[in-house]
């Protein structure tokens, strides 16, 4: 399981995408808000699994891959609203993550990515 978090600067859509090129990989997604309450969740076999939530309020959101099938590298997209002060993403950026579904359980709580 990996966390990555980002700051919205206010309402608007965030749109959320991984992409892996195995077909042996699955990997799925949960936004999630500063409280640890879950907003969205994309858990289908589609590649690339994509989803939009409509962001009602500035503030700190975290975004949990975790592995369904499959381990290796997956290309993560997230595109939040305007005005948010994110830099932009590097161009290669790619993360290699391997683990279980045991790992679930944990929460955002010492060192997630930044987005």
């Amino acid at each position: 399981v990996d966390w990555y978090f980002f700051d919205a600067a206010g309402p608007g859509t965030v749109t959320i995408s991984i992409y892996v090129s195995a077909t042996t990989r699955d990997y799925d997604w949960t936004l999630t808000n500063s409280s640890g309450s879950t907003l969205r969740t994309q858990a289908t076999s589609a590649n690339p699994e994509t989803g939009t939530f409509a962001l009602t309020a500035a503030g700190r959101y975290y975004v949990r891959v975790q592995r369904y099938r499959g381990t290796g590298a997956y290309e993560l997209s997230v595109n939040i609203p305007d005005g948010s002060g994110r830099p932009a993403r590097p161009a290669d950026l790619r993360v290699w993550v391997t683990g279980n579904p045991a790992d679930a359980g944990r929460k955002p709580v010492n060192g997630p990515g930044v987005l």
